[in-house]
């Protein structure tokens, strides 16, 4: 059986070789984890509006650090990145957390983010590999 919150958690295949973006990424499945466990524990629209609050402010602050670190990379997709992290503040914005589609809504959450990281972000990792392979560091 799996545990509570399982499919929120952190997996190794998200990662795209930058530290600090997927530390950021972790503290993302942190909060969804979270939310889950608050919802699932039936914990109160107080605590889960705050937990909310916070996954919607972390995302403002994670979209801010990973666009600027794929504008000093070079990444020529940086353009589709920012409407995309756009569409996702948006949709995030009109998600209800408290209720009969709160579930529905952090599925969303999670789905999208693991979308995101496994697509998008992935293929800026593929992109940066060539770009390596190609332009390799001097020393």
């Amino acid at each position: 059986m799996t545990a509570v919150g399982d499919h929120f958690r952190w997996k190794q295949r998200f990662a795209i070789g930058d530290d600090r973006i997927d530390t950021e990424h972790r503290y993302f499945f942190h909060l969804l984890e979270e939310l889950d466990l608050a919802m699932r524990a039936r914990r109160g629209d107080e605590v889960l509006g705050a937990l909310y609050t916070a996954l919607r402010e972390y995302a403002r602050i994670h979209f801010r650090d990973e666009e600027r670190y794929l504008a000093q990379a070079g990444y020529p997709e940086l353009d589709q990145q920012i409407r995309e992290h756009g569409r996702f503040l948006h949709h995030l914005k009109e998600l209800e957390v408290n209720g009969p589609g709160a579930a529905a809504a952090l599925a969303f959450v999670r789905n999208w983010l693991v979308e995101h990281i496994l697509g998008t972000d992935q293929q800026f990792v593929r992109w940066r590999g060539r770009r390596e392979a190609h332009h390799p560091a001097r020393s």
